[in-house]
């Protein structure tokens, strides 16, 4: 089974676009660090997007999973010297666990695959989302709404250097959906 740690920007994404649950299947698991329990609370309070963050949890789409022991707190202190701490915890759980990490943030990625080596692994909300328009077969309009939930509502925006940055171009252009790059 295939377990994706999402750090917090990318759990951001995958709610206000709403394409997570699409890519369930029984060979791929969506975690997040305990310690992101708290930040869905408060976006729960401060963005209404973020309401569906806490269904996903309660759906069981996303487990909540602890830190433990010494080597992962060890590995949260590493990671927290280039991020928050739940992006530091994110990387720590996918570190200890070989696991996949899902990041935006490229100090963070850069230091992950340095320090997990050969086993590590990355993807990011770019991936995720072409991952599900393939899954999905998505059609023009619901693509449309997606990118245009994620620009408005995460006000996601990804770095030209990205890997799927053409990909993500060419999907703003077939919506119609002004891109504001970086």
């Amino acid at each position: 089974m295939r377990v994706v740690v999402l750090d917090p920007g990318v759990l951001l994404n995958a709610v206000a676009g709403e394409f997570l649950h699409q890519l369930r299947s029984p060979d791929l698991r969506f975690v997040i660090p305990q310690t992101q329990t708290l930040e869905l609370t408060l976006w729960s309070e401060e963005l209404p997007i973020h309401r569906n963050a806490d269904t996903l949890v309660a759906s069981g789409l996303i487990d909540v999973t602890p830190l433990k022991g010494e080597a992962e707190m060890q590995l949260l202190i590493d990671y927290a010297a280039l991020a928050e701490e739940s992006e530091a915890a994110a990387a720590a759980l996918a570190h200890s666990r070989d696991w996949v990490l899902a990041t935006d943030e490229i100090k963070l990625e850069r230091q992950f695959l340095r320090k997990s080596g050969e086993k590590g692994q990355t993807v990011s909300t770019l991936r995720l989302l072409k991952d599900w328009s393939q899954v999905v077969a998505a059609t023009a309009p619901q693509m449309s709404e997606v990118l245009r939930r994620l620009q408005s509502l995460a006000l996601f925006s990804p770095l030209r250097s990205a890997i799927e940055y053409d990909w993500w171009l060419s999907q703003c252009k077939l919506s119609g959906i002004p891109q504001r790059g970086q």
